[in-house]
């Protein structure tokens, strides 16, 4: 199925992957997005390529407000209640000044029981007035719990779930009405190039349940995703190693209960992994030690909280290094993205996933179609 946009839309795209390239993620998406309401509003439908490119910028935005405030957002929110605490606290200490002031002069120049009277009242309605400031504040309070359960605003994750599921969903549909091809590495047959982009769908929905530690879900979709890549590529192909990674990556972060076939599950992906890259006509050595390094500390299964920092701190190393990866690939402004085999690098962008606090956990709880 060859969809024809509009010229208005074709601009969009355009420009949208010029500023994708350029990592202006924000405006990105605001193109992409501003395509899928032109093309909702010409065909009242939703185009899943359009859905696609649009996510997957938004995804971007949320990867990288996660590495601004998921190091040092608590710090930066405290700044912030400081900063109304000092406000506040600079005005109660004008006003504890000057009542200071004022009580040393009363008791310097009372001459007469009026003085005293106005002294009482004065402090009298000091008293009401924060009375009422209190109760506003209860006020205030009460409003705000009342509001909560009814709704909060989604976070970025989750918003760019929702509009790669729904992608996801879309592509489902034109797929189940296709015939599937005897040769299914073909990605120039439609039902393959579907299928792949499903698979990509599906690998960018484990990121972001790992973004948000929701594991399980995780696991699921980066599974869902190798079934389709296993297909399409051979074993030692990069997508392969690179899926197995995060798989192994997935396991081992749900191990919280000391659950022996996560760790097991872990071992497996990540030696999966290691024999993919073994198997490529251009071997990577300095890479396979890495990953050995790692599989001999899984095996070991070492759950030290103490060394949890040094192995992020390890990793994020080797990722700047270039050992893990580089950034991903580029989204081009047409709609059918095939993959670049020499574009594609080694394991991309892994990273130890942490989330900042209070990440909501809505982001997995999937419509599957």
């Amino acid at each position: 199925m060859v969809v024809k946009y509009s010229n208005q839309i074709n601009k969009l795209l355009e420009q949208g992957a010029k500023q994708y390239a350029l990592k202006n993620y924000e405006k990105s998406s605001e193109l992409y997005g501003e395509a899928c309401e032109i093309y909702n509003t010409e065909f009242n439908d939703d185009d899943p390529d359009l859905l696609y490119l649009y996510g997957k910028s938004l995804y971007q935005i949320a990867i990288n407000k996660n590495e601004i405030f998921g190091a040092g957002g608590d710090n930066n929110n405290n700044i912030g209640e400081d900063d109304g605490n000092l406000g506040n606290k600079d005005q109660d200490q004008d006003h504890d000044e000057d009542g200071d002031q004022d009580e040393n002069l009363n008791s310097n120049y009372q001459f007469s029981t009026e003085v005293e009277e106005e002294e009482e009242n004065q402090d009298q309605d000091d008293e009401e007035e924060d009375q009422d400031d209190n109760d506003r504040e209860e006020e205030e309070e009460d409003k705000d719990q009342d509001q909560e359960p009814q709704g909060q605003d989604q976070t970025d994750f989750e918003i760019a779930w929702e509009i790669l599921d729904l992608s996801r969903s879309l592509f489902d549909k034109i797929l189940s009405k296709l015939i599937k091809p005897q040769n299914l590495q073909d990605l120039s047959i439609e039902y393959n190039s579907i299928n792949f982009k499903i698979s990509e769908i599906y690998n960018l929905l484990g990121e972001i349940s790992l973004e948000v530690e929701n594991f399980e879900n995780s696991i699921e979709d980066f599974k869902k995703s190798l079934d389709i890549k296993s297909q399409i590529f051979k074993f030692n192909h990069n997508y392969i190693s690179e899926i197995h990674y995060k798989l192994s990556l997935a396991y081992e972060f749900q191990n919280n209960s000391n659950n022996n076939d996560n760790i097991e599950n872990a071992i497996n992906h990540l030696q999966l992994s290691i024999d993919s890259i073994k198997q490529r006509d251009e071997i990577d050595n300095e890479l396979i030690k890495e990953l050995n390094l790692k599989l001999k500390d899984l095996k070991q299964n070492d759950n030290n909280e103490t060394n949890e920092d040094d192995q992020f701190n390890q990793q994020k190393q080797l990722i700047l290094q270039g050992i893990l990866g580089q950034q991903q690939q580029q989204p081009s402004s047409s709609t059918n993205p095939i993959p670049n085999q020499t574009n594609i690098n080694d394991l991309t962008s892994i990273v130890k996933k942490r989330k900042p606090k209070n990440q909501s956990t809505l982001v997995g709880k999937k419509p599957k179609k």
